[in-house]
């Protein structure tokens, strides 16, 4: 169960790129170079800086990497390998999986599994041991839906009435429990203050906050400072999520997905437009996707919407590992990629002349069927990393 793979190209300790899964080179230049040379049935991918899973299309779950403390089971860094033997699932049951460089977590049969750190209890497993080598399962309930996971902090979706939970890390409101005080350590419903906790449909877990959408209507909580990237108008720490999502001073209730990084934020709607709130300098704002016009700074509370496409799926920058404001982003758009941000720290675009990118197209061809990608922090704060299957 083993795949080839050109090793020509590798960065640390990870060999990345593909036909089917590609990422960028370490010299950053922008070329793309392959992982597996026969694995192109992801489903779902997920890369961190020293680790990659991916489940396929009959619900296997694949590893790859070379942080063995993290790993289940041993082998090459640069094959992606089939993890079995796990405890209380099957192996061709898992729907979901997580990674970031020091843990995992994953869904198998509506049962929740982590491996790793779990320093703040960021596992939810009542205590803040670690567990190494292998997955274990995270108490008994088995109507877990979706998992987003941070490095301190996670976020869930669990239930028939698809409730969010969170667990981990509380030093600036992440958990959304009402307090930056102390730790959660056992998954715990969300602060449901302002809105009902049911029926969500998306879920964000930020390095210092997250985002969830039910019923249309986006919420936002955590680190919130002067450029004010989630539209909440507040100027210190959310502990308790809160709408947010204006146009025109007013909420909109048709969102679908989001993304953002320490400096700005992005919601997608129902028609597949691209809207934004937060900084607009250091490539944080697509221009050449909005006629090449850079709008100043967007503070006001309300989201302005990016160029006039209707052909937004979504944006994402992982900086659910690092708290670094210059973190590029990734937006699909159609069936393609597009890249904003610094380009000095991701070498995403093959352009050395020009640090800072505002909406280049990735590789100029479309994702294959799926659209099966992901983006990761590969090395350092300010890195950003892409793998996708084309």
């Amino acid at each position: 169960n083993e795949f080839a793979n050109d090793t020509s190209t590798s960065l640390g300790n990870y060999y990345f790129g593909a036909r089917v899964v590609r990422n960028f080179a370490s010299d950053k230049d922008g070329n793309y170079v392959r992982v597996a040379e026969t694995k192109s049935d992801f489903t779902v991918l997920s890369y961190a800086g020293f680790v990659a899973m991916g489940i396929d299309a009959s619900g296997r779950l694949w590893e790859m990497g070379s942080s063995t403390i993290l790993l289940h089971g041993s082998g090459a860094t640069n094959t992606f390998r089939q993890v079995t033997g796990v405890t209380g699932a099957t192996d061709t049951g898992w729907t979901q999986i997580r990674v970031t460089n020091d843990r995992a977590m994953g869904i198998n049969g509506g049962k929740l599994f982590f491996i790793g750190a779990n320093s703040y209890g960021q596992n939810g497993n009542g205590s803040t041991s670690a567990n190494y080598n292998s997955f274990v399962q995270v108490g008994t309930d088995t109507d877990w839906v979706d998992v987003r996971i941070a490095r301190f902090w996670s976020i869930a979706i669990k239930g028939a009435s698809d409730v969010v939970y969170t667990a981990g890390r509380n030093s600036l409101g992440q958990t959304g429990q009402g307090t930056t005080s102390g730790n959660t350590t056992s998954w715990t419903a969300i602060d449901d203050t302002n809105f009902t906790n049911t029926g969500a449909t998306f879920i964000l877990c930020d390095y210092d906050g997250g985002m969830l959408i039910t019923g249309g209507a986006v919420y936002a909580w955590g680190d919130e400072d002067f450029n004010q990237r989630l539209g909440t108008a507040a100027t210190s720490d959310i502990v308790t999520p809160v709408q947010t999502g204006k146009v025109s001073g007013a909420f909109a209730t048709n969102w679908v997905t989001a993304g953002m990084n320490p400096s700005a934020s992005y919601l997608v709607n129902t028609s597949g437009e691209l809207w934004h709130h937060g900084n607009t300098s250091s490539g944080d704002y697509p221009s050449a996707l909005n006629g090449g016009v850079l709008p100043s700074d967007n503070s006001s509370g309300s989201y302005l919407q990016v160029g006039s496409d209707t052909d937004w799926v979504r944006v994402v920058c992982n900086s659910a590992a690092n708290a670094n404001s210059t973190m590029g982003f990734v937006g699909e758009k159609g069936n393609k990629l597009y890249f904003w941000g610094q380009n000095r720290y991701s070498g995403m675009i093959d352009d050395p002349t020009t640090n800072v990118q505002n909406g280049v197209v990735v590789l100029n061809q479309n994702l294959a069927s799926g659209n099966v990608w992901c983006t990761f922090a590969p090395r350092g704060a300010t890195d950003l990393g892409l793998a996708a299957i084309y």
